[in-house]
C-alpha cells in the first residue's frame, strides 16, 4: 500500500462565535493561510449553516492550493463534539463541504489542550460562560465537566450569574442576607423590582445562559466588600478546582502542568486568585502556567500527529 503524499496541514478551531482556519506546510510552522469565518457549532447554528461555512473555507483554500488541498490533513477542533455521533455529523459536514483528504474531528478543548502544552502532556482548564477541564498523558485524553448549563458548568460565568440572581431573590424574601447584588443586578438588566427577574426564565432561551453569565463580573468585582459575593466566589472557585482534581484522578498522574483559558479566569483577577487558592489546597504541588500556544496551533499539532500516523 502506497502512503498518501501529504503537502499541507490544516487546522480548524470552531465554536458558536467564529471558526478560525490556518494552513502550514508539512514540516514547517510557517502559516500560509490564517483566516476567521462564521460560527461552526452545528448544535446551535444547524448542520446546513455550518456546511456553508466550511464550503466557503474549502473554496478559499482550493483557490490558493488547487488540487494540493486533496493532499492536506485536516484536524478540526469544534465545539459540541461531546459524543461519537457528534463527530460523525461533523465528518459528514466537512466531506460534503469539499474536504476529501484525511481528516479528524476533535472537541475544541482537545485542540486547546494540544496548543497549551505544544502537543505534550498536561492539563487545561477553560472557564468562561461554561467550564471544562481536560488532560492528556501518553496519548490518553480525559475530561471533567463541560456537561452544559443544566447538568454542569461548575464555576463558570453562568453559574456565578445564577447564584447572584438566587441571592437577590433570597435577600428579597428575607431568607438570605442583604447584598449589593440586588441593586447591581436590577440596574444591569434594566429592571426596577426583584420579581421582574422572573423575566429571565420566560425569554426565548430554554436557559438564559448568556444573560446570567453577563452578571458574573458583578460578583467577582464586589467579592472584597460584600459577603454574599465572597461566598459565591469561594464556592464556585472550589467547584472549579474539583474539575481539575477529577482530571488528575482519572489520569492517575501527578506533576502535570496546568494551563488556564477562558475569559473569566483570564480577565478576573479576584476570581483567578480564589481559584488558585482552592486548587493549591487540593493539589499543593501543581504548577500553573500560561498556554504555550493558542488553539489553532494546537489543531495544527494534531494534524501533524495524524500525518505521522499515516506514515508520511
Amino acid at each position: 500500500m502506497t502512503a498518501l503524499k501529504i503537502y499541507h496541514l490544516i487546522g480548524a478551531d470552531g465554536g458558536g462565535t467564529k471558526t478560525r482556519v490556518a494552513v502550514c506546510p508539512l514540516g514547517s510552522d510557517e502559516l500560509l493561510f490564517d483566516r476567521s469565518y462564521g460560527p461552526s457549532n452545528y448544535q446551535t447554528a444547524g448542520e446546513s449553516a455550518v456546511t456553508e461555512v466550511f464550503r466557503q473555507i474549502a473554496e478559499d483554500l482550493r483557490r490558493l492550493f488547487g488540487t494540493d488541498l486533496d493532499r492536506a490533513v485536516l484536524a478540526a477542533g469544534l465545539a459540541g463534539v461531546d459524543r461519537p455521533k457528534d463527530a460523525v455529523v461533523y465528518r459528514r459536514i466537512l466531506q460534503n463541504a469539499g474536504f476529501s483528504g484525511p481528516l479528524a474531528v476533535y472537541n475544541d478543548m482537545d485542540t486547546a489542550l494540544a496548543g497549551a502544552h505544544a502537543g505534550g502532556d498536561g492539563l487545561y482548564l477553560n472557564c468562561g460562560t461554561g467550564s471544562i477541564a481536560v488532560g492528556r498523558v501518553g496519548g490518553r485524553t480525559v475530561r471533567a465537566g463541560g456537561w452544559g448549563a443544566l447538568f454542569g458548568d461548575e464555576g463558570s460565568g453562568y453559574r456565578l450569574g445564577l447564584e447572584a440572581v438566587t441571592a437577590v431573590f433570597r435577600a428579597y424574601d428575607r431568607v438570605g442576607p442583604a447584598t449589593c447584588l440586588t441593586e447591581l443586578v436590577l440596574d444591569t438588566l434594566g429592571l426596577s423590582e426583584v420579581p421582574e427577574l422572573l423575566e429571565l426564565a420566560c425569554g426565548a432561551e430554554a436557559l438564559p445562559v448568556g444573560s446570567l453569565a453577563s452578571l458574573a463580573p458583578l460578583v467577582t468585582q464586589n467579592s472584597d466588600r460584600d459577603g454574599v459575593c465572597r461566598a459565591i466566589v469561594d464556592a464556585q472557585a472550589e467547584l472549579l478546582a474539583q474539575l481539575v482534581s477529577g482530571v488528575v484522578r482519572q489520569l492517575d498522574a501527578g506533576g502535570l502542568p496546568l494551563a488556564l483559558g477562558g475569559s473569566l479566569l483570564i480577565k478576573s483577577e479576584p476570581y483567578r486568585v480564589a481559584f488558585l487558592y482552592a486548587l493549591s489546597r487540593r493539589i499543593p504541588s501543581i504548577t500553573v502556567r500560561a498556554p504555550l500556544n493558542d488553539p489553532i496551533k494546537g489543531a495544527l499539532t494534531l494534524a501533524r500527529r495524524l500525518a505521522e500516523e499515516l506514515e508520511v
